[in-house]
């Protein structure tokens, strides 16, 4: 005979303590309610995977793409570090 264990989880009050409660048939009744809620809930998770995939995928196309401003982004550190000199230096010319 095969065995299965059963863990479930609900909610907790503010002390901890996990919410069924005295009554067995209600607690059995709550069970009840969150196993027939599973199967909604795995379609749910499903189409939360199906749409991240397709995320994923548009940011995959995203990357290739050229990056228009990418001459100007790799002339900013030279730019930075005349800013930091004049900056530090305190001159006070324009910029060259």
């Amino acid at each position: 005979m095969k065995h299965t264990k059963f863990i479930v989880l609900g909610t907790v009050s503010e002390d901890g303590k996990p919410a069924l409660r005295t009554d067995p048939h209600g607690n059995f009744t709550r069970i009840g309610h969150v196993l027939e809620s599973i199967p909604e809930r795995v379609k749910k998770c499903e189409i939360m995977i199906q749409d991240t995939l397709e995320r994923l995928e548009n940011a995959k196309d995203e990357v290739i793409k050229p990056f228009p401003q990418e001459e100007e982004l790799n002339c900013l550190p030279s730019s930075l570090k005349r800013v930091k000199y004049h900056a530090q230096y305190g001159v006070n010319n324009q910029f060259s």
